[in-house]
């Protein structure tokens, strides 16, 4: 599968670790890189993005006119925008229109899937062949997939553990 790849902190770089080493052809492009991330999008079988949410309308602004029709998108980003209050693939769906859509959000950290520490995430689409395919395809030896077909409660699901997550660390 060729993905292209829009993110490459913590979260990005180790899915494209993760995707490379499973034979995935994979083409990474971060806003520290400069240029446009549109030429990538032509002959991807899957874009994913892993971006802050303060990038995804700026992003999706400067993608829209070249998306390719079918293309779909995995969102990994965890938030909830304030001026919207929309989680990242109601903000996607905002610049893109209709597109296959997907989310991937799990209890997982980057760093300990990077010491190939096992790790389960979901992949939530109201698509449900989307999500299996997904789930088949980008699945590794120390990731578990599992699907759903709730993307919006998975977002908020995520966006909690993260607030959690920092209450913890106080």
């Amino acid at each position: 599968m060729r993905i292209t790849l829009l993110g490459r902190g913590a979260w990005g770089s180790t899915l494209a670790h993760l995707w490379s080493g499973t034979g995935h052809d994979l083409a990474v492009w971060s806003r520290r890189d400069g240029g446009s991330a549109a030429p990538l999008l032509a002959g991807s079988d899957l874009v994913v993005a892993a971006v802050s949410m303060s990038a995804i309308s700026p992003l999706g602004r400067e993608l829209a006119p070249h998306w390719p029709r079918g293309l779909p998108l995995l969102s990994c980003s965890k938030g909830i925008d304030p001026e919207r209050l929309g989680t990242a693939t109601q903000l996607w769906d905002h610049w893109l229109g209709q597109l296959p859509l997907a989310v991937l959000s799990g209890p997982n950290l980057a760093d300990e899937l990077d010491r190939g520490l096992p790790a389960a995430s979901v992949i939530a689409s109201a698509d449900a062949q989307l999500a299996r395919d997904l789930q088949i395809a980008l699945r590794t030896s120390n990731l578990r997939l599992y699907t759903n077909d709730d993307p919006i409660g998975t977002e908020a699901a995520g966006a909690l553990k993260n607030v959690m997550a920092e209450i913890g660390r106080a």
